[in-house]
């Protein structure tokens, strides 16, 4: 066993004004383990709590869990002072340590682009997935359990900074999320981390990091370019995480089929059978269960209608929200009266008052979700008109005069056709998908250097016509050709991964093709449209 040298510093807490519970302690053996680098710890730096043997579980030296040394992932390394990263990833799907070979696009700082005023520094950031399955094979492994293990994320979960080996504060500390990871996952909770899932350490030194002053109260960093820059080159090693982590998640997603089940018990066809068989002689009760079922039905559909509209806007949030709030609440009435009808029901001395009131009851309901539905129509960004024949090569013309001076900023030049083809399409709709693809192109064309340059192009092909959008910048990785168009995987370490979703859904709705292709015109991204519905 390890032994506290005699050398050190001891604190003796002697007869203290209020009654010490193990909740306190527990507290103070917490506090203790933060002075610890959790991932890195100095081996003769060393801290043991002394207390009676009725505490004894409580005595000892103070070390991280053992679940902190078992994480799903792990990535590690260090930044140069021209802020290049040298990076090794582990996965515990895969089971081994691998370097990460990152493109200069996926880390370079903007807003504006620039090189960082931090220095160099070095670092290692654990996550772990919180699902119950995964935590029950740690739990297995180190003998804890997942209730533990999840308070232990919760108590020592965030990143914290250390300078020659101190610990800055309050970085790192529970509830300090400095580095605001819980907004991000709010934002798009499908791909990012949360402070909770993540156990790490940046370790900068004082001579190479001169600009990472301390406040005059001693707690934390004055805001800086350089603190600014840590903490953007951070979130961009989190960013190469959450990306490995998409990757490596099973390709099974129907949404369709999972809408539906969240729908599937919000039914009162076996109410309706059963009032039918218990009171068949009864035509206004039989009539009333037959419309409320129609009427629940209608309100459900119109549901999955708006889930599917709106999942498609960058409000998406909001309005499901709204929609979860007040739509649940709705449920959760229908729920509780269709329970108190069939009991009323299957009495054989039914009261066909109570019958008749629990209906009424259910019927205000379907009021209820009729103003849901009113309240947010002014959300729907659009309302589809029908679709009208469009000169698609005017259309993309005055989407990129839209961003005229955007462009012209950021030294984008661009080609596009002067051929006259008609697409038939709401205008609206063509517009958001070209507004997409722009903005997108706009993102990465700013990380390159060389010539910056966007090209549309119009192909005819019998009845379709096919619309190549092509730029110049950085490309995409070939390990995300599969997963680029799936909702919410971005590459850009804030992106909420809906753009070239939306794309998709709208050109499919016009019995049309959205895909990524290797043979544009340009050397960076290039994608393909394909139209069939049109004159």
């Amino acid at each position: 066993p390890v032994e506290i040298k005699v050398s050190g510093t001891t604190l003796k807490l002697l007869e203290l004004n209020s009654d010490w519970d193990e909740e306190k302690f527990r507290e103070l053996r917490i506090a203790l383990s933060r002075l610890i680098n959790p991932v890195s710890p100095i081996t003769d730096f060393l801290m043991e709590i002394q207390l009676p043997k009725e505490l004894k579980n409580f005595s000892g030296l103070i070390t991280a869990p053992e679940s902190l040394n078992k994480p799903d992932y792990y990535i590690k390394g260090n930044v140069d002072a021209v802020g290049k990263p040298n990076v090794k990833y582990f996965s515990k799907k895969t089971g081994k340590e691998e370097p990460l070979e990152i493109k200069e696009s996926d880390f370079i700082l903007r807003e504006p682009v620039r090189k960082p005023a931090v220095g160099p520094f070095s670092f290692e950031f654990r996550a772990w997935n919180r699902e119950d399955e995964s935590l029950q094979k740690i739990a297995g492994e180190t003998g804890a359990t997942i209730k533990s293990i999840k308070r232990d994320l919760d108590e020592l979960g965030g990143i914290s900074i250390y300078r020659d080996n101190f610990r800055v504060l309050p970085y790192g500390e529970q509830k300090n999320d400095w580095l605001r990871l819980d907004l991000r996952r709010v934002n798009n909770p499908t791909l990012r981390l949360s402070n909770n899932q993540i156990v790490g350490y940046v370790s900068v030194s004082l001579d190479e990091n001169s600009d990472l002053k301390d406040q005059s109260n001693r707690e934390g960093i004055v805001e800086s370019q350089a603190f600014t820059d840590l903490k953007e080159i951070i979130k961009n090693i989190l960013n190469q995480v959450e990306q490995k982590r998409y990757e490596e998640r099973p390709r099974e997603s129907d949404e369709a089929k999972s809408q539906q089940s969240l729908f599937n018990n919000f039914s009162i066809a076996p109410v309706a059978q059963l009032v039918q068989t218990k009171l068949p002689n009864d035509k206004e009760a039989n009539e009333l269960v037959a419309k409320t079922e129609v009427a629940i039905q209608q309100g459900v559909k119109k549901i999955q209608e708006v889930l599917s509209r709106y999942r498609r806007l960058s409000t998406l949030g909001l309005l499901i929200d709204v929609i979860l709030h007040d739509g649940n609440n709705f449920l959760a009435t229908i729920d509780s009266e269709v329970h108190l009808l069939s009991k009323e029901v299957i009495k054989k001395d039914s009261d066909l008052n109570a019958v008749k009131e629990h209906i009424n009851n259910i019927n205000e309901g379907r009021k209820v979700i009729a103003q849901l539905f009113k309240r947010i129509e002014p959300f729907g960004g659009r309302k589809r008109g029908r679709p009208k024949d469009i000169i698609i090569e005017e259309a993309v013309s005055n989407v990129f005069s839209l961003y005229k001076n955007e462009l012209a900023k950021l030294n984008i030049s661009y080609n596009l056709p002067t051929s006259q083809n008609q697409v038939r399409i709401d205008d609206g709709e063509l517009q958001m998908i070209f507004v997409n693809l722009i903005q997108n192109s706009m993102y990465w064309l700013e990380t390159v250097t060389s010539e910056r340059k966007i090209e549309v192009l119009i192909e005819k092909s019998g009845d379709e016509l096919s619309v190549i959008f092509s730029d110049s910048g950085p490309g995409i990785k070939e390990e995300h050709h599969q997963i680029i168009f799936d909702p919410y995987f971005s590459t850009r370490t804030d992106g909420v991964g809906l753009g070239l979703t939306i794309v998709g859904e709208l050109v499919t709705e016009y019995d049309g093709d959205f895909t990524l292709i290797d043979n544009g015109p340009l050397n960076g991204a290039s994608f393909k449209i394909t139209f069939r519905r049109r004159i």
